[in-house]
């Protein structure tokens, strides 16, 4: 046991040596974004949770000039389990979330959970004008950037000798 520890330790370390300062971070944000979903303590079967102990649909967003995309793991749930709530600052996303489970003695379990999520952009939006479908299981949000208090900083370069 101490020998496995100290080689995946020491590959820890040796694979860190060929990225960036930036990816480094990225992956740990993408695992914690994992555990945070349950990605990382939830048993998965056939693509679904097997229990909702812990299970957050996955979401993630960036922000350009003209506006922030959203993309949310939807699958397992339909169009009546997802709510959106846009506003001028940010969005609340709602979701219930469902489950039956089939038990070997055929005993039926189910379970009702309802999630809330908050994004905040920073920046003000469109709450009017927001777009959301679903693809593939994702559902993608389109949220306009207002134009206010949108400015554009010019930045002096000097030039190195």
């Amino acid at each position: 046991m101490v020998q496995d520890s100290k080689r995946f330790m020491r590959g820890l370390v040796e694979s860190s040596a060929d990225i960036s300062a930036h990816e480094m971070v990225d992956r740990l944000q993408n695992a914690l974004s994992d555990i945070h979903a349950g990605h990382g303590n939830t048993l998965w079967h056939e693509g679904q949770p097997a229990s909702d102990v812990g299970y957050t649909p996955r979401v993630r967003w960036h922000l350009t000039d003209v506006g922030a995309h959203v993309y949310v793991d939807v699958r397992g749930l339909g169009p009546d389990d997802v709510r959106i709530e846009a506003r001028k600052d940010g969005m609340n996303l709602k979701f219930d979330i469902h489950r039956e489970r089939v038990q070997p003695g055929g005993r039926v379990i189910s379970s009702f959970r309802a999630v809330e999520r908050f994004i905040s952009f920073g920046v003000d939006m469109l709450p009017e004008q927001v777009a959301a479908d679903v693809r593939s299981g994702v559902l993608h949000i389109y949220c306009p950037r207002s134009p206010d208090n949108l400015h554009r900083i010019p930045i002096k370069w000097e030039q190195e000798d």
